[in-house]
């Protein structure tokens, strides 16, 4: 079995902000200063393990997606792997146009 990295988990994760157009960047500058991107899904790490995080709306909380804790590398990656395919099906199904590259904020 290959070992699972942040790297791979940071691809998935790519994937379902592109899809959905949100920016790649957890954090956008603005005026000089670091702010959170509103809604960006981004990998968050503690007590030994990762989830899937995202900013809300006006960028200033954060939201447990999976609400499964801090989980295994490998375990994230099978439930990012069924989100991303499920956000996909999903946004096909309705007929909503399927983004293939996320817009950029400007970069930090």
């Amino acid at each position: 079995m290959r070992r699972i990295t942040l790297k791979d988990l940071d691809h998935v994760v790519d994937a379902v902000n592109t899809l959905q157009g949100i920016p790649l960047e957890p954090w956008t500058k603005v005026e000089g200063e670091l702010v959170p991107t509103a809604w960006n899904y981004h990998i968050g790490g503690a007590y030994g393990g990762w989830r899937l995080e995202q900013h809300g709306a006006s960028g200033s909380g954060i939201r447990d997606v999976f609400q499964v804790g801090h989980v295994p590398k490998r375990k994230l990656h099978g439930l990012l792997q069924a989100y991303r395919d499920g956000l996909r099906d999903g946004l096909k199904a309705a007929n909503i146009t399927v983004h293939t590259r996320a817009k950029t904020s400007g970069g930090a």
